[in-house]
């Protein structure tokens, strides 16, 4: 127990349980304390985790010498505070999307952390998924030519309870935004990740079909610095839902995958021969050859994450995701939000 690095999870909802199972998974990791300012949150939470010292106070447990590394899982706003707290306790920092709302603030915390040379990174978990590093080494790699569109389409259904039983998720000054700051993001990020930075973007917005003032409905038009051209819906307004799908095309070819794995792979050698399909064995052979011998067994989601922070510590080195490219995908969210408002298309600097 000893050689394991202590973790600390600070808010006990619905996203908590995904790093107890990230740190459970993780050989080097353990969990030792958790905090939440509801007591009846928190005692459900010692309930399936007997052995963790439990606070409401989150500042108590930042004093534990124990703790290394803190699991931000409270509401957006409230990120960037906590984890200026934890940085200055000298704790490592794993944050929930986003990694908060207000970029002045965010740049604070990320200056604060390096100041303090402390660890920081933002949960983007399908960066850690075998077949979407395949398809980002096959983008980079020149395998599909030059780019021409990035896309995602992330149509997801939320019942109204989903809001209600939450209320924070419907607010601009918590959440920062509906559908495409709690659920888009995961698909913006996946495409500034393998597309590149984002340059200008152009959108619409709204609330179609829930009685909120956040968005449940976005579609924006996204413009990569590589001269490509990029579409990413996302909506919580969708029944019964889709399943996500991201298409990668280039005058070389086209990648097309879900979160359940790639779905075609047509490559030509030659942007003037017509790229053909991949015979589905070959689709499972791209895709094991980013698995360690095969094996479905390597971690994903938030546990690769949770693992690559400690293997970042011991070798002081970077996160899967830097704070600077996880403030980046909350500064292209808020451009889509002005641009829909305005009407206009927003450059990014």
């Amino acid at each position: 127990m000893g050689d394991k690095m202590g973790f600390a999870i600070i808010g006990c909802g619905n996203i908590a349980p995904f790093h107890v199972q990230g740190i459970n998974c993780c050989p080097d990791a353990r969990l030792v304390a958790a905090a939440d300012t509801d007591e009846g949150q928190s005692e459900r939470f010692l309930e399936v985790n007997p052995d963790v010292a439990i606070f409401t106070d989150y500042l108590k447990l930042l004093k534990l010498s124990e703790v290394e590394v803190v699991c931000i899982c409270t509401p957006s706003a409230t990120h960037t505070d906590i984890a200026i707290e934890a940085a200055r306790a000298h704790k490592h920092i794993i944050c929930e999307k986003p990694l908060g709302t207000d970029l002045d603030r965010i740049d604070k915390m990320i200056k604060i952390c390096r100041a303090n040379k402390v660890k920081l990174t933002a949960i983007a978990r399908r960066r850690a998924y075998p077949f979407f590093c395949k398809v980002k080494e096959a983008v980079s790699g020149g395998v599909l030519g030059r780019m021409v569109f990035g896309d995602a389409y992330m149509k997801y259904y939320r019942s109204p309870s989903y809001y209600k039983n939450a209320g924070w998720r419907s607010t601009w000054d918590i959440a920062g935004g509906g559908a495409l700051m709690n659920q888009g993001i995961h698909g913006l990020d996946l495409l500034r990740w393998i597309m590149g930075k984002v340059k200008a973007v152009c959108a619409k917005s709204g609330h179609l079909a829930r009685n909120i003032p956040v968005d449940d409905t976005t579609v924006a038009i996204l413009e990569f610095e590589s001269g490509a051209y990029g579409v990413l819906q996302v909506s919580t307004s969708t029944n019964p839902g889709e399943p996500s799908r991201y298409m990668f095309h280039g005058d070389k070819g086209t990648i097309i995958l879900s979160d359940s794995g790639i779905e075609r792979w047509a490559v030509s050698k030659k942007p003037e021969i017509r790229a053909k399909d991949s015979p589905a064995e070959m689709l499972s052979k791209i895709e094991d050859e980013k698995k360690e011998g095969g094996s479905s067994e390597i971690p994903m989601g938030h546990a690769a994450q949770i693992c690559d922070m400690v293997a970042a510590i011991k070798e002081d080195r970077e996160p899967l995701v830097t704070p600077e490219d996880a403030r980046d995908n909350v500064a292209v969210i808020q451009a889509i939000y002005e641009s829909a408002r305005t009407g206009k298309e927003i450059v990014l600097g």
